[in-house]
């Protein structure tokens, strides 16, 4: 067995998965926002091509599928090497993220010829409901 970084742990004789670049948009998720999705971009190496992602199979942190099963491109960072599009579900993504400044949101998936590949980005997770209910318990309280 061996690593290759936090959350990674191969048997020898299996190959690890390909490295893909991941892109969370927003790069601050509040939890009590009101938007239908999140979009998380996926740049796999140049030498794999983004229109093989068997889309049944991808998960964001190992659970919640896309809720789009189409394959969606665009080129975001401008490097002219296409990023696969997914969009998860807002509330969903609610139930599984929590609070923090550095939160791990990792993407996996395989290609059409069983091909793994993984990556993840780091997000900063807010709840302005919090936030909200310290104001009003601070001003019914008679500090500010």
């Amino acid at each position: 067995f061996y690593t290759n970084g936090p959350g990674y742990l191969y048997c020898l004789g299996i190959s690890p998965p390909v490295v893909a670049s991941v892109d969370f948009d927003p790069d601050t998720f509040n939890l009590a926002r009101h938007g239908k999705v999140a979009t998380v971009y996926v740049e796999l190496p140049v030498e794999y091509d983004p229109k093989d992602v068997d889309m049944s199979l991808i998960r964001l942190n190992g659970v919640l599928p896309p809720v789009d099963s189409r394959l969606r491109f665009a080129d975001k960072n401008g490097n002219g090497i296409p990023e696969l599009v997914l969009k998860f579900d807002s509330k969903l993504l609610c139930n599984i993220l929590e609070v923090g400044d550095e939160i791990v949101i990792t993407i996996t998936g395989t290609l059409n010829d069983k091909t793994p590949f993984s990556g993840y980005d780091t997000i900063k997770v807010i709840d302005t409901r919090v936030v909200i209910n310290h104001r009003a318990i601070g001003i019914i309280s008679g500090r500010r």
